[in-house]
């Protein structure tokens, strides 16, 4: 319990988020190849993550970038991606 901002007793629960098997086996922050999906955690209560395709890898291998088909509404950019990025490599790829 805490106290609101008029001092009355608030109830606040909180709620734990276990990943699936299947999220526990790609690791955050690796590196993704051309038409692998990629997954952006969302960052606040509420926001779905952001997901995407692929299109290309950019850059060296010490600061890679991506270009990206994001699935929320096809736009693509330039993505560098950071630690809260989980990649499922396409089933061709090794």
């Amino acid at each position: 319990m805490r106290l609101g901002a008029d001092g009355a007793t608030v109830r606040v629960r909180f709620t734990a988020v276990v990943p699936s098997e299947e999220d526990m086996m790609e690791a955050p922050g690796s590196h993704g190849g051309k038409g692998d999906r990629l997954i952006v955690k969302a960052h606040h209560i509420g926001e779905s993550p952001r997901t995407g395709i692929v299109l290309e890898v950019l850059g060296e291998p010490d600061h890679v970038h991506y270009r990206v088909r994001w699935d929320e509404d096809g736009h693509e950019s330039i993505f560098t991606p950071s630690n809260d990025v989980t990649f499922k490599h396409a089933a061709d790829r090794p």
